[in-house]
């Protein structure tokens, strides 16, 4: 009996080990990074490619769209994927007129490339249940193609029984659930997908616009989770701001289709998208423009006309993040690829990679800070600023303190970006933002907060030293018993 209750001990201490070590690795936090899925992004530039992928056969399939001008174009819009080398493509291509109205060069065919599509971490409560935005825009889209117009009021039709800006009867609704759904999810991918009950209220100053909740598998964010705190966001008090955190770029298959980014840098190529919660006018919608505000308060504010084709679609769902396969129900096995370390504003990352499924995830390193000695930064960082503090107490620049390395490194602030890219990066965008800016919470409240919220993976300290104190544990435990056997 005692050598079975020795067993049994050792055994149930080893489970607990096992169970403590799992749980840890399967931890995950805001601001993280998955791949998950996979839809055109990057264009294809390689002229020996493009031509065997012309050579392909296939079928065109019209999207479906109206134009910007609300004419009909029969099939004006078409697209055809085809499997070249293993490898998954997309071509394009507009017979007379885009999504806008104007086509520059007709019936040309633009190729594109299926990639891993990153999603960025939201709200990891119930990791089971996790709530996740894409990292870029995917796509451009109208939230609705036309409207009914009746004296100041715009309804979907003219039986007047939605206004034209009520999410739950619009069509980018529709399309993100349908069309969108079946091409970037595998039907092994849809298990991991969970259905959402979501809010369908207006932005907070338009109430009347308010309707009632949806159920669906992927959505847009409303207005009141893009100001959510804990999702990464700035709040609603500090939203006329720039932030970084709500800027972003779209891919080369987004552009294509009618993304407006501004063909520039004043905006950091930085594209607006939408959001799903109703603004000023029954065919105004909420949406985030290229410098992350939200509402400005000047006339419409930062509202989006309904039937517009070129603002972002930046899609959103909830889903299991604990698993490979939702049949199997087998867990992640990840293992660390690289690490990239922070800086004093820019955040650093580790980079881990499924063995199962061959996802990436991505674990964000919080930025230092600056280490001012004598009013400069010591890190050795290759951004300098010289600091000087006045009778008021305000925090100055002092430029003749300076060192030269600020000028160039904080022009690029505004749109500043983790240049190393992975292999989950598509490499039509090389750059990511910061989730570091005026607007947002300083290195030391970021770093604070990361503690809060990261995991500890499996080969992390704190679990090892847990592992190693249960370990001694399990052996101090079975020399007791052996010692009372004798």
């Amino acid at each position: 009996m005692k050598r079975t209750s020795l067993v049994k001990t050792v055994l149930l201490m080893l489970t607990c080990l096992s169970l403590l070590l799992c749980a840890q690795a399967a931890d995950y936090g805001t601001g993280y990074t998955i791949t998950f899925g996979s839809y055109p992004q990057s264009a294809v530039t390689d002229s020996a490619c493009i031509a065997a992928l012309d050579a392909q056969g296939g079928d065109w399939v019209s999207f479906g769209y109206d134009s910007h001008a609300k004419k009909a174009y029969t099939d004006f819009m078409q697209y055809k994927d085809v499997v070249y080398e293993g490898e998954k493509y997309r071509a394009v291509r507009f017979s007379s007129h885009g999504k806008d109205g104007a086509q520059d060069s007709p019936n040309q065919v633009d190729w594109f490339r299926y990639e891993p599509v990153q999603w960025r971490v939201l709200d990891a409560t119930d990791p089971e249940n996790a709530l996740v935005l894409s990292v870029y825009i995917l796509d451009s889209q109208a939230f609705r193609d036309t409207y009914y117009v009746d004296g100041k009021e715009c309804y979907t039709d003219s039986t007047k029984t939605f206004y034209a800006n009520n999410y739950a009867a619009s069509d980018i609704r529709t399309w993100l659930n349908g069309e969108f759904y079946e091409t970037i999810f595998s039907a092994a991918e849809q298990k991991r997908v969970k259905v959402s009950t979501l809010e369908n209220k207006a932005h907070p100053d338009y109430s009347r616009f308010d309707a009632e909740p949806v159920s669906d598998k992927v959505f847009l964010l409303s207005y009141a989770e893009a100001v959510c705190e804990d999702y990464g966001f700035c709040g609603p008090d500090e939203n006329f701001h720039e932030t970084v955190a709500r800027q972003v770029r779209g891919s080369d298959y987004a552009k294509a289709l009618g993304l407006a980014d501004d063909n520039g840098s004043s905006f950091g190529y930085n594209s607006d998208w939408w959001l799903r919660s109703g603004g000023i006018a029954s065919n105004r919608v909420c949406y985030v423009n290229k410098i992350g505000n939200i509402y400005n308060n000047y006339p419409f504010g930062t509202f989006e006309r309904v039937d517009d084709p070129w603002t972002g679609v930046r899609a959103a769902l909830r889903m299991d993040l604990t698993v490979c396969d939702a049949d199997t129900h087998a867990a992640h096995s990840w293992t660390l690829t690289g690490t990239q370390e922070p800086e004093c504003l820019h955040e650093g990352r580790k980079t881990y990679l499924c063995g199962g499924c061959g996802a990436v995830l991505n674990e964000p390193i919080p930025a230092l800070g600056h280490d001012f000695v004598n009013d400069v930064c010591t890190r050795g960082d290759a951004y300098r600023m010289a600091t000087k503090t006045d009778d008021a107490g305000t925090t100055q620049t002092d430029a003749a303190e300076t060192t030269a390395e600020t000028t160039e490194v904080a022009a690029s602030e505004q749109t500043e970006i983790t240049t190393e890219a992975t292999a989950e990066t598509p490499a039509s965008i090389t750059s990511e933002p910061t989730a570091q800016a005026a607007s947002e919470p300083t290195a030391a409240t970021s770093a604070t907060r990361a503690q809060d919220r990261a995991p500890a993976s499996a080969g992390s300290p704190t679990v090892i030293l847990l592992a190693a104190l249960l370990l001694a544990a399990v052996i101090a435990v079975a020399v007791i018993l052996l010692r009372r056997k004798h």
